[in-house]
C-alpha cells in the first residue's frame, strides 16, 4: 500500500516532469524548461515516448514502476459487490464470533451451574452419610452407656435389661442397622442381628470361657419386643434347650474389637469388613464401636458396637442420581485402600474370589466392574500422580476437586465425618449437559444463516439503489471522456452525495462543450485520454498543412452590416470546419477569414495527404451550393483559395505555462500559407505541393495540372506546384 503511495504517483507533467520532443536530424531530446531562457539536450528517446526532465534541483516522478506495477491496485471491482462480500463477511464473522460466545458461555455457564450441581449432590450424599453414621455413632453410644451401669462380664454375660436396650436401640433406627452387639474380655460376644434366612432378628451369644456353647433366639417380628424381652430364667432354660456345636469365636481378637482397645475415642470406626445377608447376598459392614473400660483400672471389660451394612446406601445413591439429573454416577471410595464401598450404577463391591478364611475379596475402585466407574477412577488417580487417593486426605469440609475425566465432568469430596477417610466422587456427562446446547445448535446455525441471506438481500437492494446511478455517472464520464454525446443525461439520485456527483458531471460536461469550442476536438480527446499534452513540449510529426483565405475578404466587409456580415462568416466557417473536422483535421486556429489546419497529429491519421486534398476538393463543391442560396439571399458570393503542403514539423504545446497554444512550427507551414497566396497569381482556387502531389497516390486519385516550378518568399529553391481540378 505504501509502495503504491510512494512509487505509484501518476501526477500530471509539471516543473518535474515535461513532455519532450525529438528533432528528427539528431534524434535528440528537446525540452522546454520552465523560468529558464534556454532549452536542454538530453539522450534520444524512442518516437511516441515520453522522455523525462531531470537535473539536480528537480526530481521526476515515474509514471510506472516496477513496485506500482507489482502492487498497483490496477483490479477493479464493482462497488456494490465488494459492499456485499464485506456485508457478508462482517455477518459471517459477527454470526461466529456470537455462535463461538454463545457456545463458550453456554458451556462456561452449564459448567458453572454443573459444578454447582455436582457440589450440592456431593452435600446431599454427605449429609445423607454423615446423619446415618452419626445415628449409628448415637446408637453405639447408647449401648455403652447401658453397659456401664450394668456388671455384666463373663461371669455374668447377659441380662433382662440389656437385652431390652438392645432391643430398643435396634429398632428406634431400622433403617440401615444391622447387628447390635458388645463384645466380653474372654472372647465372647452377645449380638442382636438380622436373621439371614428369614429377614427377621436373631439373638446369639458365643463364648468359650464360661462354658455356653451357644444360643440361637428367633424373632420373626422386629416390632414386638416382647419376643426378646424374656427373664433371666427363661433365658437360660431356652439357652439350656437351644446350643449348636462348640465355636472357636474370640471377639477380643476381632478387628472391630481391636480398634476400639486401641482407640483413643469414646466412639470410633471399625476397618469395613464383608458381611453375610439375606439370600446369601454378600456386602460391607462398617462398624462403630465404644470400650466400656472398668472405672478403677481402665481397663477394657466390654466393647460395644453398632454395624450398617452399605447395601442401604446402593438404592439411596441411585435415587439421587436418577431424581435430581439423570446420568449422574455417584460412588466412595476408602481413601486408605481405594476400595469401592458403595455405587449407584454398581451394587458388587466384592469379587468373586474368596481368601483362605472364606472371606470375599474387595474391589477396588479402578478395577470396578462397571466401565464408567472404572475409566473415571483412572483418571482420577493419574491425575493426582503417585500419590492416588491420599491426595483427598487434605480436603476441608465441603472442598471439591474437579476434573474433566472421559467426557464425565467430576467433583471429588472427602465425607466430613471424623475418623473416616471416604471419598465421594460425583460425576455427571458432559453430553448430557450440553444436550439441549446441541440441540439448539442447527437451529442456531439457520438462524445466523437466514440472518445472512436476509441482511445480503436488503444490502444487495440498497447497494443496487446507490450503484444504479453510479454506473450511469460512470456511463457519462466515459462519454465525456470520449467527447461523445454530452448533452444527454439521465436523472438524478436520490442519494445527495451521488446527485451532487451527477450534477457536477453535468456542470463538467457544459464547461467541455464550451471548451471544445476553443481547442480542436482532437486535442480535448487527447488530453482527456492521457497527460501527454499537458505541458510545454513539442515533438517532430510528419503532416499535412491546409491554409485557406476568403478571396477579397476586406471588400466583402466593408459593403455588410455587422450582423450579416457575421452570419454569413459564420456560416461559411462552420461548412469548412465541418469537413475539415470529418476527414480527421485538427484545426489549428483561425486567423481572421484564414483557415489553419493539420492532419496526422495528435492522433494518427493514414494517408494525410489524400484527406488533406480530398477534404480541401470538398470545401470547393460544397462553397459552390453555399453560393447559390447566398445569391438568392443577396448576399455576396463568397469564394476561397486553399494551399496545401506536406513535411515535417514540430508539433505540441507552444506558448508559456500559464498560456499555451497546441499548434504546430516549422519551414513547411510557412510553405503551406505561402502556396495559399499563389492562388492569387495564378488565377486557381486549390494548389498543392510536389510533396502532396507524390504522397498517398494523390497524382492517380485527383486529376491535377502542373503550374510550374515556383520559389515562394524565403525560399531560396523552387518547388512545382499542381492545382487540383477535380
Amino acid at each position: 500500500f505504501f509502495g503504491f503511495l510512494i512509487f505509484g504517483v501518476r501526477g500530471s507533467p509539471s516543473k518535474n516532469q515535461m513532455a519532450l520532443a525529438t528533432t528528427s536530424e539528431t534524434k535528440s531530446t528537446l525540452c522546454l524548461v520552465p523560468n529558464s531562457q534556454l532549452p536542454c539536450v538530453l539522450s534520444a528517446k524512442p518516437e511516441g515516448e515520453e522522455a523525462e526532465f531531470s537535473r539536480s534541483d528537480t526530481f521526476a516522478f515515474p509514471r510506472s514502476t516496477p513496485c506500482s506495477r507489482w502492487c498497483g491496485f490496477r483490479c477493479k471491482v464493482p462497488i456494490w459487490s465488494l459492499f456485499v462480500a464485506l456485508s457478508t463477511a462482517s455477518l459471517v464473522v459477527i454470526g461466529a464470533v456470537v455462535f463461538v460466545l454463545t457456545r463458550l458461555g453456554g458451556v462456561a455457564a452449564i459448567d458453572s451451574v454443573g459444578v454447582s450441581y455436582r457440589s450440592l449432590t456431593c452435600t446431599v450424599v454427605e449429609n445423607e452419610v454423615v446423619s446415618f453414621l452419626g445415628a449409628m455413632q448415637a446408637s453405639t453410644q447408647q449401648l455403652v452407656d447401658y453397659l456401664s451401669r450394668s456388671t455384666i462380664g463373663p461371669a455374668n454375660p447377659t441380662s433382662e435389661f440389656i437385652r431390652l436396650n438392645m432391643f430398643t436401640i435396634f429398632r428406634s433406627d431400622p433403617r440401615g442397622v444391622t447387628s447390635v452387639l458388645y463384645g466380653l474380655s474372654d472372647g465372647g460376644v452377645m449380638n442382636l442381628l438380622v436373621n439371614p434366612s428369614n429377614g427377621g432378628l436373631y439373638w446369639g451369644f458365643r463364648s468359650n470361657v464360661t462354658g455356653y456353647r451357644g444360643l440361637a433366639w428367633p424373632a420373626t417380628n422386629r416390632s414386638d419386643p416382647s419376643q426378646g424381652l424374656t427373664s433371666d430364667d427363661e433365658w437360660q432354660q431356652r439357652f439350656s434347650e437351644r446350643t449348636v456345636s462348640v465355636s472357636n469365636f474370640n471377639s477380643t481378637l476381632r478387628p472391630w474389637y481391636k480398634a476400639a482397645v486401641s482407640s483413643s475415642s469414646a466412639i470410633a470406626f471399625a476397618p469395613v469388613y464383608s458381611s453375610l445377608l439375606t439370600n446369601n447376598i454378600t456386602t460391607l459392614a462398617v462398624p462403630v464401636v465404644g470400650a466400656v473400660r472398668d472405672r478403677n483400672t481402665g481397663v477394657v471389660r466390654l466393647v460395644a458396637s453398632s454395624e450398617c451394612t452399605l447395601n442401604t446406601f446402593d438404592e439411596f445413591l441411585k435415587k439421587v442420581s436418577s431424581t435430581l439429573f439423570p446420568g449422574t454416577v455417584i460412588y466412595v471410595v476408602e481413601i486408605s485402600t481405594g476400595f469401592l464401598l458403595v455405587s449407584s450404577v454398581q451394587q458388587e463391591v466384592l469379587s468373586l474370589n474368596f481368601t483362605v478364611s472364606g472371606v470375599a475379596e474387595r474391589i477396588a475402585a479402578v478395577n470396578a466392574r462397571d466401565a464408567v466407574v472404572r475409566s473415571l477412577s483412572v483418571g482420577i488417580v493419574a491425575a493426582q500422580g503417585s500419590v492416588g487417593w491420599a491426595a483427598f486426605r487434605e480436603n476441608g469440609a465441603q472442598e471439591d476437586s474437579t476434573f474433566f475425566v472421559s467426557g464425565y465432568f467430576v467433583n471429588v469430596r472427602r465425607i466430613n465425618v471424623p475418623g473416616l477417610e471416604w471419598a465421594l466422587v460425583v460425576a455427571t456427562s458432559s453430553s448430557k449437559w450440553l444436550e439441549k446446547i446441541n440441540a439448539a445448535l442447527p437451529f442456531t446455525v439457520g438462524m445466523v444463516a437466514l440472518c445472512i441471506v436476509g441482511t445480503c438481500l436488503v444490502m444487495f437492494m440498497v447497494v443496487r439503489l446507490l450503484t444504479h446511478p453510479l454506473s450511469h455517472l460512470v456511463d457519462e464520464m466515459q462519454r465525456l471522456r470520449r467527447m461523445e454525446d454530452l448533452q444527454r443525461r439521465r436523472g438524478t439520485s436520490f442519494f445527495a452525495e451521488v446527485g451532487d456527483m451527477q450534477r457536477t458531471t453535468h456542470s463538467l460536461e457544459d464547461a467541455l462543450l464550451v471548451f471544445q469550442k476553443y481547442l480542436p476536438p482532437t486535442v480535448v480527446k487527447v488530453l482527456l485520454r492521457s497527460s501527454r499534452l499537458h505541458g510545454l513540449g513539442m515533438k517532430p510529426a510528419e503532416v499535412s498543412i491546409h491554409f485557406s483565405d476568403i478571396v477579397d475578404f476586406t471588400a466583402i466587409a466593408e459593403t455588410l452590416s455587422y450582423v450579416k456580415f457575421m452570419e454569413l462568416v459564420s456560416e461559411y466557417m462552420q461548412e469548412m470546419s465541418t469537413i475539415l473536422l470529418s476527414t480527421g483535421g485538427t484545426i489549428d486556429k483561425f486567423i481572421g477569414d484564414s483557415i489553419m489546419c493539420f492532419w496526422n497529429a495528435p492522433d494518427r491519421v493514414a494517408e494525410s495527404s489524400w484527406c488533406a486534398v480530398d477534404a480541401a476538393v470538398r470545401c470547393q463543391h460544397r462553397l459552390a451550393l453555399l453560393r447559390q442560396g447566398w445569391a438568392s439571399a443577396g448576399l455576396p458570393a463568397l469564394r476561397c483559395r486553399i494551399g496545401l503542403h506536406c513535411g515535417t514539423v514540430l508539433v505540441g504545446n507552444f506558448g508559456c505555462v500559464e498560456k499555451m497554444d497546441y499548434t504546430i512550427i516549422g519551414d513547411p507551414v510557412n510553405l503551406a500559407s505561402r502556396l495559399e497566396g499563389l492562388n492569387k497569381k495564378f488565377g486557381t482556387s486549390l494548389i498543392i505541393s510536389d510533396q502532396i502531389y507524390k504522397s498517398d497516390d494523390v497524382s492517380s486519385r485527383f486529376v491535377c495540372r502542373l503550374l510550374g516550378r515556383v520559389a515562394v518568399k524565403g525560399k531560396t529553391q523552387g518547388v512545382e506546384v499542381y492545382e487540383v481540378l477535380g
